[in-house]
């Protein structure tokens, strides 16, 4: 009945609510620390559902009578309200929010927006995740964020959140503009890089570069690491139309990142070609670079992009007994593989 469904749309446009509710759950019961990691971990159960929803590719019901539902994605499996709402339950572990979770999941049934199937593989989804999330805090929390890793930690997650707007602009700016602007951006940083290294103070940049860099670059290469970034992004829209360069940009910032971030404190499986690298890091970021890939590329070229990328990652490159830098060897390589595809 009308009144029916229009009750459903109102259960199931709760999620927002929902997982505001969770994440002032964290904040109240933990701290504005556990309040990030709720929303971290929110938003990696939404990132991995909405990959398997490309991924998988299956239509949704026909139900073209509930007009004054908001047009929904063409895909349903797994159900992305499903398993942010039941993933944010197994975090608060708390009776009600499964109830809440278990309304909103039936109300996507009601709807006609979701198959039974999508329901249940999104409610497992978030189960799993979010209950990982919540019995593995302290770990993580202890590795993570110990004395030990945090600079590393930080690093690396600037690095990762860099390549996201990078990657969007090399996708939608025009490219005459994307270029030049590029080349004007390095330039630049290369003079304020030149400065910082003969002691010059620059206000702002000089505290960043503090938390950020590392002491050696300071002393012989201020902002090293964001400079070549800019530089093999560079390259590689030179090299390659906006699609397979904005990709093999993300496969770069996200495999790098999150091979550092596991590898480091998790890395137990040394590669038999690279010691210095581990089977462990190199497979978390091969899953983050395939997740990022998969929103610019389809899912088998994203595949394919980011196994070599994260390959090429683990190798110590060398020419001529020079170091290969990775933000140069990785996002080049898998641009060219995804470019043969």
């Amino acid at each position: 009945s009308p009144a029916l469904l229009k009750a459903a749309y109102y259960v199931s446009e709760s999620i927002y609510l929902m997982l505001f509710v969770s994440v002032l759950l964290a904040l109240k019961n933990g701290g504005l620390k556990k309040g990030i990691y709720t929303t971290a971990s929110l938003g990696i159960i939404f990132v991995v559902s909405t990959a398997l929803k490309m991924i998988f590719n299956i239509s949704r019901p026909n139900n073209d009578a509930l007009v004054f539902i908001d047009k929904e994605t063409d895909a349903s499996f797994p159900s992305t309200h499903s398993s942010t709402s039941f993933g944010a339950a197994a975090i608060s572990a708390k009776n009600i929010m499964y109830l809440w979770a278990a309304f909103i999941a039936v109300s996507r049934m009601v709807l006609g927006v979701h198959y039974l199937s999508d329901i249940l593989a999104g409610a497992f989804i978030g189960y799993a995740i979010g209950n990982a999330a919540r019995i593995y805090e302290k770990i993580i929390f202890n590795t993570f964020f110990s004395k030990e890793h945090i600079f590393e930690t930080r690093r690396k997650l600037v690095h990762g959140l860099l390549g996201v707007p990078v990657s969007l602009f090399v996708f939608f700016a025009p490219r005459p503009f994307a270029l030049y602007f590029s080349i004007t951006l390095i330039i630049f940083l290369l003079l304020l890089s030149a400065m910082i290294r003969s002691g010059i103070y620059v206000p702002l940049l000089s505290e960043i570069l503090a938390i950020f860099e590392r002491k050696k670059d300071m002393q012989e290469f201020p902002l090293k690491g964001t400079i070549y970034f800019l530089i093999g992004s560079f390259a590689t829209m030179l090299l390659f139309e906006k699609t397979i360069a904005s990709a093999a940009i993300i496969i770069l910032a996200l495999g790098d990142c999150f091979s550092t971030l596991v590898g480091k404190p998790f890395g137990m499986t040394k590669h038999t070609h690279n010691g210095k690298k581990s089977v462990e890091g190199s497979f978390a970021g091969f899953v983050a670079a395939f997740i990022g890939a998969l929103f610019l590329v389809s899912p088998k070229v994203a595949l394919i992009g980011a196994f070599a990328g994260m390959f090429v990652e683990s190798l110590d490159l060398k020419i001529f007994g020079i170091p290969v830098d990775d933000n140069f060897s990785v996002p080049i390589i898998a641009g060219a593989v995804m470019l043969l595809i």
